[in-house]
């Protein structure tokens, strides 16, 4: 990924590297920390209730994935806090298979009051 800025008439590319946490054994409630990166894989072992905290201040946009593994067992079903939006009002069906994998994607633009979320790939393998 890279970032642009000018500097006069001039401009200058950066690129950026997308900070990755992992964690495994994510049961009942996980906060997600979006200090600790824009790239979060998690497994469960239990449904889990996600919520975020720690995003950019309103004004500014702030993007990032959740991949969410179910465990051996699988049918861990994720839910959101109620700030998270999707369109048509209800999160899309998750993947309950064992072992199963789906990418989540989230935007907020006003500081974390709300997230516009999307079940991004159902079912990557």
């Amino acid at each position: 990924q890279y970032t642009f800025h000018v500097a006069g008439d001039t401009l200058f590319g950066k690129r950026s590297i997308e900070a990755t946490t992992e964690q495994n054994n994510i049961t009942t409630t996980k906060t997600v920390d979006l200090t600790l990166g824009n790239y979060f894989i998690y497994t469960m072992t239990g449904s889990t209730t996600f919520t975020f905290n720690n995003a950019v201040s309103s004004g500014n946009a702030h993007s990032f994935t959740i991949v969410l593994k179910q465990d051996g067992n699988g049918s861990r079903a994720p839910s959101w806090s109620a700030n998270v939006k999707f369109a048509g009002g209800a999160a899309p069906p998750y993947t309950a298979n064992a072992s199963a994998v789906d990418v989540w994607t989230f935007t907020t633009y006003d500081g974390g009051s709300t997230y516009i979320g999307t079940l991004a790939i159902k079912d990557a393998r």
